[in-house]
């Protein structure tokens, strides 16, 4: 997986390939989403790491890490945060 953002601040994505290099798009299968804050470049910059950590990983956190929320729960957020469309990039 990769993580992007045009800013230091701001939106961002996480976009996922699996081991052929196939961009993936299923969110439930491991694919990355797109991000209300981008995560920090360095764990220094306390202020956009509380923001991503507040706006992106603690919602994802509730809403799908725990198997025990029903799937359809998590599939709110990902209606809310899709996959970037990241299928166009080559590494």
């Amino acid at each position: 997986c990769y993580r992007f953002g045009y800013k230091s601040t701001g939106p961002g994505a996480q976009c996922c390939y699996d081991k052929a290099g196939n961009w993936m798009s299923d969110p439930h299968q491991g694919a990355g989403t797109l991000d209300r804050e981008r995560a920090p470049d360095n764990i220094l910059n306390l202020v956009q790491w509380n923001a991503h950590n507040k706006h992106d990983v603690i919602p994802w956190d509730n809403c799908c890490k725990d198997p025990a929320v029903p799937r359809d729960i998590c599939q709110l957020y990902y209606d809310r945060r899709p996959p970037g469309g990241c299928e166009h990039y080559f590494f």
